[in-house]
């Protein structure tokens, strides 16, 4: 049984998808979902430590409207959903939380925003097939 699926949302139109598939799956089964966003961080050494703050704190602001934008597709459904917004590697960030929330499941797209080739996985997807413990159903 599926109690728990994690979505990893980046604000693509590649999301609109995963999302439609999430719902039929998590219908069928009575299923929370997890949607995530990992706020990449930039790291350059030409920033001041202020400088640094002020830049996660916009990484944060974008995050949280990221999921608060992602949370809206699940509006007309009684699915009971939680968002998640964390800061540093995505594919290290989703296997982690993936694990700590105890998922049953992954479900992301092929793709992110920063995609480019359409016949090879994205690195973040990669990455986490490959690696993730948690089963990772990825949309095309």
């Amino acid at each position: 049984m599926l109690e728990k699926i994690l979505i990893p949302v980046d604000g693509s139109t590649h999301n609109k998808s995963t999302f439609d598939l999430a719902k039929k799956i998590a219908a069928n089964h009575n299923t929370k979902i997890i949607l995530l966003n990992v706020g990449k961080l930039i790291t350059h050494w030409t920033y001041s430590p202020v400088e640094i703050k002020n830049v996660e704190q916009k990484i944060k602001e974008s995050s949280q409207s990221i999921v608060k934008k992602a949370k809206k597709h699940f509006k007309d459904s009684n699915l009971e959903i939680e968002t998640k917004t964390t800061l540093g590697d995505p594919a290290i960030k989703i296997i982690d939380i993936a694990e700590k929330e105890n998922c049953d499941m992954i479900i992301m797209h092929t793709h992110g925003m920063s995609a480019t080739k359409r016949f090879t996985l994205g690195s973040v997807t990669n990455k986490v097939v490959h690696h993730s413990e948690t089963p990772v159903l990825v949309v095309k």
